[in-house]
């Protein structure tokens, strides 16, 4: 059984998987790639996705809220071949879709992402690090 598409993540020791819409507006359906949602050794909360075989322009990254969202689509010209017969299908191929809930403790506004060799990185920094206002 595979993995559903919106993850939130409630005390960071426990991840609860709820489930989203299995097909999207083109009636394709969605994969979830995996990711790894944890604090780093300097107490940054940190997203890191698998995503092998995309460029940058491929991946959108969005917040709604509190909530962080990941999307895309990965092509597969082979899939698109007609006469193309597998023996054997283990990629996740097409539109994909991961959510994930950032507890309040972490400022959004200044998260961070990279993309490098197929893996995404998002760390968002807890809000107490937020820099104050010299006083006069």
């Amino acid at each position: 059984m595979g993995r559903e598409p919106v993850i939130r993540v409630g005390d960071l020791e426990k991840l609860e998987y709820i489930p989203a819409m299995p097909l999207g507006p083109d009636n394709e359906p969605a994969w979830t790639p995996r990711a790894d949602v944890f604090l780093n050794s300097i107490g940054e909360f940190t997203i890191k996705v698998e995503l092998a075989a995309l460029s940058r322009e491929d991946v959108e990254v969005s917040c709604e809220g509190r909530r962080l969202c990941i999307a895309g689509r990965r092509p597969d010209a082979d899939r698109e071949d007609t006469d193309c017969k597998y023996m054997e299908a283990a990629i996740s191929w097409g539109r994909f879709e991961l959510a994930v809930e950032v507890p309040a403790d972490f400022d959004l506004s200044m998260a961070s992402a990279k993309y490098q060799n197929g893996l995404l990185r998002i760390i968002v920094p807890p809000k107490r690090w937020r820099r104050c206002a010299p006083k006069d």
